[in-house]
């Protein structure tokens, strides 16, 4: 008698061991060629084991990581507790793309009737109607193009009228993570914005 109760006992004091649930908190498409905290949102864990889809993996918490290509990555996460006898995995398709040029964006007062943008060595030119435009109601002209992404160290743009620039500016590729870049006059005010973006998912 005494030995069933204490197998009782023994069950149910290995039934309140909580078993981990790993999770993962990341959005479906990340920075490639740039640094990307991994984020675990597992609870009841001792430690974790990350695999990154592309044969490396990390024993951490919220690790950074670095994928160095364009691409799709099936990212397994599993969460280990009471010593690693108990585990629990998760998996998460994750998508790597570069910042690509999506669109410029122009405001201020002009008396002239064409600007051409550049970047890099690629120019957009479009005809304009000479006045005053705002932030609401900008030049704007659509560029994505899958040769102009951000690259290593600092890409140089801008907006010209003729042979003359109006404006230029640059953004860094070192941990850039705005949608866009902005250059203004100070002394007329006018506004030039650089618009980037990620491949969606179905051009990756």
């Amino acid at each position: 008698m005494r030995s069933i109760l204490f197998c009782t006992l023994i069950v149910a004091l290995c039934s309140c061991e909580k078993k981990p649930t790993a999770c993962i908190d990341m959005p479906d498409i990340v920075a490639a060629d740039q640094e990307v905290k991994f984020v675990s949102c597992s609870e009841d864990f001792e430690f974790m084991h990350w695999e990154f889809g592309d044969g490396t993996g990390l024993e951490a918490e919220s690790p950074p990581y670095r994928y160095e290509f364009e691409g799709c990555y099936t990212v397994r996460l599993t969460a280990y507790a009471d010593g690693a006898f108990r585990s629990d995995e998760t998996e998460k398709q994750i998508c790597a793309s570069y910042k690509y040029l999506d669109r410029f964006e122009l405001f201020g007062t002009f008396n002239f009737s064409e600007v051409t943008f550049f970047v890099f060595d690629n120019e957009f030119t479009t005809l304009i109607e000479p006045g005053t435009y705002t932030e609401d109601s900008p030049i704007s002209l659509n560029a994505y193009d899958e040769r102009l992404r951000l690259r290593e160290g600092r890409t140089i743009y801008g907006v010209n009228r003729g042979s003359s620039t109006i404006l230029e500016g640059g953004a860094d590729f070192t941990n850039f993570d705005q949608s866009f870049s902005e250059t203004v006059d100070p002394v007329t005010g006018t506004t030039l914005r650089v618009y980037w973006r990620f491949k969606d998912l179905s051009e990756i």
